[in-house]
């Protein structure tokens, strides 16, 4: 697949696991970004073009959603997959991953729900995506009170 042809990626920083028929223990690495149809995981080494991987992203509780994958780009900091042949059910649970829904009530949950997109540390940081959360919630209120 080639780059033109992607479809579009967030940049997402997850714990991510490569296994691979190649190696005897999984890889641990992070993703870069995440998206339907793959992700690239920083960290993954001996791999080539075209081995099959299996991804295991950790989505919290120590759950985690198993991916097939191949590799189609080798890049100096790790590897750029492509997911295929997964079930529609595993696509379902991805889909949930890359669409966080927010009903806009408890501003903590909005916060929480939308970190994984804003890679800033600090607490300013932080205090802004509070407030960009506050203001969404705000707008969304007031399109709900001009509707009745």
């Amino acid at each position: 697949m080639l780059d033109s042809q992607r479809q579009r990626r967030l940049p997402f920083r997850l714990g991510v696991n490569l296994f691979s028929d190649s190696d005897r223990r999984p890889q641990h690495c992070y993703s870069r970004d995440i998206g339907y149809d793959g992700l690239f995981a920083v960290g993954a080494r001996h791999l080539k073009h075209d081995d099959p991987v299996r991804i295991v992203v950790e989505v919290g509780d120590g759950e985690g959603l198993h991916l097939d994958a191949r590799v189609i780009r080798v890049e100096g900091d790790g590897v750029d997959c492509e997911f295929a042949g997964n079930s529609p059910a595993t696509l379902e649970v991805l889909d949930a991953l890359l669409s966080p829904k927010w009903d806009g009530q408890n501003l903590l949950e909005g916060v929480i729900t939308f970190a994984p997109w804003y890679h800033d540390t600090n607490l300013a940081s932080w205090m802004r995506l509070t407030s960009l959360v506050s203001d969404w919630r705000r707008l969304q209120s007031r399109a709900i009170s001009s509707d009745w």
